[in-house]
């Protein structure tokens, strides 16, 4: 018997039919691995967000049950969008098609309009992840960590973007009870010339993040340098 599908699958493409932040007007497809390229500020960064902002909705609408009580699809757009975004003056629409489904949000002047989903077959989504330059790095996720220890979570999202605040939920459920290194990961950091720290698995705390060497010993993920904190954290959001 075939398993049935739950998910939405792959993003298949984004439409955007905008006139603000930016004049958008087109057609962004998809595949499994896509590449983008372009000079600083041809907006490149603002399309991953824009997406990581619409499979946020997209999850709010296949979970609605988890919603807190009271907030509506069109309450949760619009949080995500001013937590997300600098600049919340958004003016169109944009339509994420999945392999099942899809989602398209409108805008009026920084104001979600309209919500509407077509993902009556998704039944499961998982969280949406967005690595921004701000947590790139174990020094920064620290800081942040630091800073929710401190300030609490609701006044950290007043100086982090939320985004962040997913991805470092997402690596804490993740590390919760360690996570061994797979012979493929362990050849991937080797090959980035990591092989010097022997690592052998990954774990956290409320405060930061570490690896396990064969004998046994912790140590922190910033003792390495800024390219090698990237590097391993990426490998870490991408695998599974």
């Amino acid at each position: 018997m075939t398993k049935k599908e739950t998910g939405t699958g792959n993003i298949v493409n984004i439409e955007f039919d905008m006139t603000k932040p930016m004049k958008m007007n087109s057609v962004v497809e998809f595949n499994k691995i896509s590449l983008f390229v372009g000079p600083n500020g041809s907006g490149k960064t603002l399309i991953l967000k824009m997406l990581w902002f619409a499979n946020t909705v997209a999850m709010g609408a296949v979970k609605e049950k988890t919603l807190p009580l009271g907030m509506t699809i069109i309450d949760l757009a619009q949080f995500t969008l001013n937590h997300t975004f600098d600049n919340c003056d958004f003016e169109g629409s944009l339509k994420v098609n999945y392999e099942r489904g899809s989602i398209k949000i409108a805008f009026v002047n920084g104001n979600v309009i309209g919500v509407e989903p077509d993902l009556q077959d998704v039944t499961d989504m998982a969280v949406p992840i967005f690595m921004s330059k701000d947590a790139r790095t174990f020094n920064q996720i620290k800081m942040i960590m630091q800073l929710q220890a401190t300030v609490g979570q609701e006044k950290t999202l007043e100086m982090v973007k939320l985004y962040d605040l997913v991805y470092i939920e997402f690596l804490k459920k993740k590390l919760a009870k360690g996570l061994p290194i797979t012979k493929e990961f362990k050849q991937s950091l080797d090959d980035f010339g990591l092989k010097q720290y022997d690592m052998q698995s990954f774990k956290i705390d409320n405060s930061s993040v570490y690896f396990t060497d064969s004998k046994g010993k912790d140590t922190e993920m910033t003792v390495l340098s800024a390219g090698e904190q990237s590097i391993v954290n990426m490998f870490i959001g991408s695998k599974a």
